[in-house]
């Protein structure tokens, strides 16, 4: 498995309650033969991913050093509160029923706003295609939310098919440990 992109939790400027009880995130994926990543079709956690998340003052795993071939190039992540980032018409149509408001997409896209693209941790997904399916017909035992988004990044390297995003869902409850991975392209 080839490094994808590691978070400091602490350091965020926001931290999502999803994941209010972790300081560290790890995503890793298997790479392709052309260098890229191979992307995933709703597997679970370990099979061509893997997500190793840390607890408070739990220590990282040592990763034997390892020249990883491929063809994406490191970058450093840099983090900022969004103060503008609203769901996408799919995932808005529940937003506006629960708020008891009125509106078309064309109200919504007037008047709200979209999501927020970018490598974000929290607030709503940037949906290409539709919302999130967490496995096929959208039946994952954990009921994963929403809490990482990773886009495709061309200055580094980094596609997820065709300008691409990549969604990382955490369990609910009694599920906190298991992670879920989809991706969505043009």
């Amino acid at each position: 498995m080839a490094p994808v992109c590691q978070i400091n939790l602490a350091e965020l400027p926001y931290r999502p309650e999803a994941l209010d009880d972790l300081d560290f995130i790890c995503l890793y994926m298997a790479l392709d033969e052309k260098g890229g990543y191979e992307l995933p079709n709703s597997t679970p956690n370990g099979v061509g991913w893997e997500l190793r998340a840390y607890a408070h003052g739990q220590p990282t795993a040592d990763v034997a050093d390892q020249r990883v071939v491929g063809h994406i190039r490191p970058a450093a992540l840099a983090f900022a509160l969004l103060r503008d980032d609203f769901p996408d018409w799919d995932d808005a149509v529940t937003f506006l029923e629960r708020a008891g408001i009125d509106g078309d997409q064309e109200w919504y896209a007037a008047h709200v706003g979209r999501a927020a693209e970018g490598i974000k941790v929290g607030g709503w997904p940037y949906l290409i295609q539709s919302e999130i399916f967490w496995a096929p017909w959208n039946r994952h035992p954990a009921n994963p939310s929403f809490v990482v988004q990773i886009d495709s990044i061309q200055e580094i390297g980094l596609s997820w098919g065709d300008q691409g995003v990549l969604y990382v869902g955490r369990g609910d409850q009694a599920h906190r440990d298991q992670w879920a991975l989809e991706w969505q392209c043009l």
